[in-house]
C-alpha cells in the first residue's frame, strides 16, 4: 500500500470523525466476512492490523499527528472483529490480539 492510500483514510477519518469512520470499518469487515466463502483464507482483522502498522510507520515517518489517530481506530476495529470471529467460532485464539486472562 502507498502513502497515497493511507492519506485517504486519513482524510477519510477527518471528513467522518472518529465514531462513524470506526463504524465504517467494523460495518466492511463484517461485509467482507460475510460474502467470504470458507475456501478463502482471508482474515479481516489481521488486515485491519496491517493498515494501523503501516499508518503507525507512516506517523514515524512524516510525523503526521492523524495518522496515528486513524492508525488507533484501525487497532480498535480490529480487536472488535477479532472479538467477533471467536464469538462465531470463524478463528482461534491469535496471540496477536487481546485475550481474556484464564
Amino acid at each position: 500500500m502507498d502513502n497515497g492510500a493511507l492519506e485517504s483514510f486519513i482524510s477519510k477519518y477527518n471528513s467522518l470523525g472518529e465514531k462513524k469512520f470506526y463504524k465504517l470499518l467494523i460495518s466492511f469487515s463484517k461485509e467482507k466476512l460475510e460474502n467470504q466463502s470458507n475456501k478463502e483464507n482471508q482474515n479481516p482483522e489481521l488486515e485491519l492490523l496491517e493498515h494501523h502498522n503501516k499508518l503507525m510507520s507512516l506517523f514515524r515517518r512524516t510525523g503526521n499527528e492523524d495518522a496515528i489517530l486513524v492508525a488507533k481506530c484501525f487497532r480498535k476495529a480490529a480487536h472488535e472483529i477479532y472479538r467477533y470471529m471467536l464469538k462465531i467460532k470463524k478463528i482461534k485464539i491469535n496471540k496477536k490480539f487481546l485475550n481474556q486472562v484464564k
